[in-house]
């Protein structure tokens, strides 16, 4: 490593690790800290019930209401956001975000191994 050097979180931009001069022109390098990796990895109450729904998991009040959330309009999306953010922002993602279903997937079953 350069003799000058600082690795800072590209997620929450903390210094992770740096040398101990006063440098001023130390070699920056961005990583990310295991608190934000452990972060990555927690999936909300949200995304775990959204991910049993497809899985077919859930009892009848959460089957029917990711049913509902999946074709209702923008005008009902929003107003079911303001009771259930996590489960509507979950079926948001899965609808918008590529690579979002199977990165949830992997997520949920490290969530089961905890």
């Amino acid at each position: 490593m350069h003799s000058h050097f600082r690795k800072i979180c590209s997620e929450c931009d903390k210094v992770i690790e740096q040398c101990r001069c006063m440098a001023a022109n130390k070699t920056i390098t961005y990583v990310i800290c295991e608190d934000c990796k452990a972060k990555k990895l927690l999936i909300n109450k949200g995304e775990k019930l959204f991910v049993e729904f497809q899985l077919g998991m859930n009892g009848s009040f959460y089957t029917s209401f990711f049913r509902a959330a999946m074709v209702v309009d923008t005008i009902n999306s929003h107003k079911l956001y303001e009771g259930f953010p996590e489960e509507i922002e979950a079926v948001r993602k899965f609808k918008n975000e590529d690579g979002y279903w199977e990165e949830l997937q992997e997520r949920y079953n490290i969530s089961l191994k905890a």
